[in-house]
C-alpha cells in the first residue's frame, strides 16, 4: 500500500536508529578494472574483524548511481582501510544522510527481497566471466541502469543490504537442510524438493518446523547419494557468510509508477539465480526479519564498484584517482616555507610545505583557466608578504595584481612598489648600468629580451641583430642612455658621430668608424630599416615611451632585491596591448636577472631570498635569459614561480628549459595534449587521464624534500585569504614609496 512520506521525516527515522553511523559514498574511475573478486575479499576480512551491522546500499545522487557503505564510526574505518587495500583507486567520501533522501514531492514504496532457498549457491564472479579472456560481464548493470535512469522519469530507486554475520545456530541449521535435500531422494524430485527448500528457509518459524517434520516422516527411509551438485552447496557454508537483509525503496508520483519500479528493481536480481535452485522473491516490507543467507562471494557479486568495461549511463565515478602523499612530509610554518594545500587522500587531511631550501630549485604550475592556478599563486604571495619577504609579481591580466593590493598588511604597506604603465607609469630604463664592467651583460641582456619578443635569431636575421647588438654596446655607453637613443642612433648622423666619440669599447668603435661608415646608403637604408621597424612599433606608444622617459621615479631591482621589497608589475594586455606588454615584461624578466646576478659582490650568506612570480610566463620570457636564471640564480637567491595555462605555448627549448630545471611540478586540470607530457613530467603510476579529469582547486604534485623529489600526489588548494580593504591605500602608498627610493638614489 502506497504511502506518501515526507524526506525530512524518513530522514528522521533513519538518524535515529542509525545515530552514531557514517554514511561513506564510494566511487572509482573510469579506467578502473577491479571487478568482484576483490570485493569478496573485503567483506571476508570484515566477517573476521567485526561482528556488527554495516549497510551496502545503491542509491541516486546528483542524478547519477552511486554506491555506498554505512557503518558505525569504527567501523567504518575499518572498512575504508579494506577498501582501500583492494581498490588503490577508490575515493572515499564521508556524506551526509540527506543524499539518500527520497524527493518529498514522491510517494514512497517498500518491499524486501527474500532469497528462497538461500541454502543453494547462487551465481558468483566465475559465472559471468569469460573463460579465455577473463573479461567481466558484469551483471549489476541492469541494476545500475535503474537507479541512473530515475530521475528523468521522475522515480528515485534504492537498493539496501543490511549484513550481520551468521550465527552458528543459523550455519547448524542450514546444514541439517542440506542433508535432508541430498541425503535423500528429495533432491531428485523437482517439484517436492523445491517446495521443501522454500518451507525450510521460510522467514516463518512455523515452516520450517513443517518442513523438518514432513521430510522425517516421508523420507525417513529414502537415501540417495548426493549428487556433484552438492559440492557447491556444502563449499558456500565453508565460506563466511552473513545474514542479508535486503530492502528495495522506489518513489514516484503514483503508487502504480512506484510499484512498477519495485518489480523491476526485483527482476534485475534475476541472472543471479539463474542456474540456481534458489531465486529471489519480492515480499512486503518487514516479512523476512529472519534475512537472507548470502557468502561474500555472493555478496560480492550483488554488490561491487562497476567495472571498467560496464557501459552504464549517469553513473557516479571519480574524477580523476587521488594519490597517496609521502609518509614525512615538510612541517608547514619554517621561516620562509610557503603551504600549497593540504593532502587529499583517505582521511589525510595535512598541510603540504615547500621549505625555504627547496624552493630556490624553483616552482612550475601549471593549469587550465578556471582551475583554481591564481588562487594558489595568490596563497603563495600572501604568505611571503606576512613573511616578510621580497618578492616581484608579473602577471599580464591585472586581476592577480588587484587581488594581492587587497591582501597586504598595514606593516608592510610601505614595501610596495607598484609598477603599472597604463595607470601611473614609473621609469624604467633597462639600459642602465651603473657599473662599467657590466655594460656588456646589460646589453646582451636587452638583445636577448628583443630576440624573444621579435622572434629573431641567428638564422633568420643575422644582419639585424649584429646591427642591434652594436648600437646597444654603444648606447649604453652614453650619460643617461635609454632605448629611445636605439633608434635616434640609426637615423640622426650627429648625435651618431657625438655617441662614437665617447666610445670606450675599441670593437664597437671600429664598426661604427669603418664599418658601418663603409656601407653605401642604400645597403645602410635596407640594414636600418629592419631595426626602425621593428622598435618602432612599441616606441610609438605614449605610454611605452614614457615608461623609458619617466623622470622622478625609477623602477630600481636591485634595491629592491636588497631591501626585501614587493614589486607588482601589472602588464594587463587589454590596456597595454599583447605586444608591448611582452616587450616590457621581457626587459623586466632581463633586468631580474641582471640584478640577481650583480649580488656577486656581496657574501652569498648575506644575500636575501627574492621570489619571482611569472604568470604566464612564456608570453615575455625568453628561453636564454630563463635557462640562466633556472640554472643559476639559485646562488644568487633568485627564487622562481612560473605559471603557465598551456605547455603547447611554450617553444620546445623553452619547455626542456623549464622541465629540466624546476624541482617542485603543480600542475592543475589540463588539457589532453599537455596531460600526456605533464603526466610523463610528473612520473609514478599518474596518467594524462587523471590530470585531464582533476576537479578544480585540486593538484597533483612533484615536491622537493630535503633536495630529493618525491611521488607524485594529489593536493586540494586552500581558499585565498581574506581581503584587508586597504587596495586604495597601497596603491597610493606605493607611489609615494617608489618616489622616495628614486629621490634616494638620485
Amino acid at each position: 500500500m502506497g504511502v506518501s512520506i515526507a524526506a525530512q521525516d524518513e530522514l528522521a527515522l533513519e538518524s535515529a536508529r542509525l545515530a552514531a553511523s557514517l554514511l561513506l559514498r564510494l566511487s572509482t574511475p573510469a579506467g578502473h578494472d577491479r571487478g568482484p573478486r576483490y570485493m569478496a575479499q573485503v567483506l571476508a576480512t570484515l566477517h573476521a574483524v567485526t561482528d556488527e551491522q554495516l549497510s551496502l546500499e545503491y542509491g541516486c545522487h546528483d542524478s547519477t548511481a552511486a554506491l555506498f557503505c554505512r557503518a558505525r564510526r569504527q567501523v567504518a574505518k575499518v572498512i575504508e582501510r579494506q577498501l582501500a587495500a583492494a581498490y588503490p583507486d577508490i575515493v572515499i567520501d564521508r556524506v551526509d544522510e540527506t543524499v539518500l533522501a527520497p524527493p518529498v514531492s514522491l510517494l514512497l514504496q517498500r518491499r524486501q527481497l527474500w532469497l528462497v532457498g538461500d541454502v543453494m549457491p547462487i551465481e558468483t564472479c566465475d559465472a559471468f566471466e569469460d573463460r579465455l579472456s577473463r573479461e567481466l560481464n558484469d551483471p549489476i548493470a541492469a541494476l545500475l541502469g535503474l537507479l541512473a535512469a530515475g530521475p528523468e522519469l521522475s522515480v528515485w530507486s534504492h537498493v539496501k543490504f543490511e549484513l550481520l554475520p551468521t550465527t552458528r545456530a543459523r550455519l547448524r541449521a542450514s546444514r541439517r537442510i542440506l542433508n535432508r535435500y541430498y541425503n535423500t531422494t528429495l533432491h531428485h524430485r523437482h517439484y517436492l524438493g523445491h517446495r521443501f527448500l522454500a518451507l525450510a528457509t521460510s522467514p516463518r518459524r512455523f515452516n520450517r518446523v513443517f518442513a523438518s517434520v514432513v521430510v522425517k516422516l516421508l523420507f525417513a527411509r529414502s537415501r540417495a547419494l548426493p549428487p556433484i551438485e552438492s559440492k557447491a552447496a556444502y563449499a558456500k557454508l565453508e565460506q563466511p557468510l552473513y545474514t542479508v537483509r535486503i530492502h528495495l525503496k522506489a518513489a514516484a508520483a503514483t503508487d502504480s509508477a512506484a510499484k512498477r519500479q519495485l518489480d523491476q528493481l526485483a527482476a534485475a536480481f534475476a541472472p543471479f539465480t539463474i542456474n540456481s535452485p534458489a531465486h529471489f522473491r519480492a515480499v512486503r516490507e518487514g516479512t523476512n526479519t529472519r534475512g537472507t543467507l548470502l557468502s561474500v562471494e555472493e555478496l560480492a557479486i550483488l554488490f561491487h564498484p562497476a567495472t571498467s568495461n560496464l557501459k552504464t549511463e549517469r553513473l557516479e565515478q571519480a574524477g580523476s584517482r587521488r594519490f597517496e602523499p609521502p609518509a614525512r612530509l615538510p612541517l608547514a610554518g619554517e621561516a620562509g616555507s610557503v603551504v600549497l594545500g593540504v593532502t587529499d587522500f583517505r582521511r589525510r587531511n595535512e598541510r603540504v610545505a615547500v621549505q625555504r631550501d627547496d624552493r630556490r630549485r624553483h616552482v612550475f604550475v601549471c593549469g587550465k583557466t578556471g582551475t583554481g592556478k591564481s588562487v594558489l599563486l595568490l596563497n603563495k604571495i600572501v604568505q611571503d608578504i606576512s613573511q616578510g619577504l621580497g618578492l616581484a609579481v608579473i602577471e599580464p591580466h591585472g586581476d592577480l595584481i588587484n587581488d594581492v593590493l587587497k591582501r597586504v598588511p598595514r606593516s608592510r604597506t610601505n614595501d610596495v612598489i607598484l609598477f603599472d604603465p597604463a595607470a601611473h607609469p614609473i621609469a624604467f630604463n633597462p639600459l642602465a648600468c651603473a657599473r662599467p664592467e657590466q655594460r656588456p651583460l646589460v646589453a646582451a641582456g636587452v638583445l636577448s629580451a628583443m630576440k624573444k619578443v621579435f622572434d629573431l635569431d641567428e638564422t633568420n636575421a643575422p644582419r639585424l641583430l649584429y646591427i642591434l647588438r652594436n648600437v646597444l654596446l654603444a648606447v649604453i655607453e652614453q650619460p643617461n642612455p635609454t632605448l629611445l637613443d636605439v633608434p635616434r642612433m640609426l637615423s640622426d648622423t650627429a648625435y651618431r658621430r657625438q655617441t662614437v666619440a665617447r666610445l670606450s669599447d675599441p670593437l664597437v668603435r671600429s664598426f661604427w668608424e669603418l664599418e658601418y661608415a663603409a656601407w653605401n646608403d642604400r645597403y645602410r637604408t635596407e640594414a636600418v630599416a629592419a631595426v626602425q621597424n621593428k622598435l618602432g612599433q612599441f616606441l610609438t606608444s605614449p605610454l611605452i615611451r614614457h615608461v623609458f622617459t619617466a623622470s622622478g621615479r625609477t623602477l630600481d631591482i636591485r634595491q629592491a632585491m636588497d631591501t626585501g621589497k614587493i614589486v607588482l608589475v601589472n602588464l594587463s594586455h587589454g590596456r597595454l596591448g599583447e605586444d608591448s606588454a611582452g616587450l616590457l615584461g621581457a626587459l623586466l624578466v632581463t633586468t631580474i636577472e641582471q640584478a640577481a646576478k650583480s649580488r656577486a659582490d656581496i657574501p652569498e650568506d648575506q644575500r636575501r631570498d627574492f621570489f619571482l612570480y611569472a604568470d604566464e610566463f612564456q608570453t615575455y620570457a625568453g628561453t636564454e635569459s630563463l635557462e640562466v636564471i633556472l640554472s643559476q640564480a639559485r646562488k644568487y637567491k633568485l627564487n622562481l614561480c612560473l605559471a603557465t595555462q598551456l605547455i603547447d605555448s611554450m617553444s620546445p627549448e623553452l619547455s626542456a628549459t623549464v622541465f629540466g630545471n624546476v624541482g617542485t611540478l603543480c600542475t592543475m586540470q589540463v588539457g589532453r595534449s599537455d596531460a600526456d607530457r605533464l603526466a610523463e613530467e610528473l612520473g609514478g603510476d599518474v596518467s594524462a587521464e587523471d590530470l585531464i579529469t582533476l576537479p578544480k582547486y585540486h593538484a597533483i604534485v612533484r615536491i622537493l624534500i630535503d633536495g630529493e623529489p618525491t611521488r607524485p600526489f594529489t593536493i586540494r588548494t586552500l581558499p585565498p585569504p581574506a581581503a584587508s580593504g586597504r587596495h586604495a591605500d597601497a596603491k597610493t602608498l606605493s607611489r609615494m614609496t617608489t618616489a622616495r627610493h628614486a629621490a634616494q638614489h638620485a
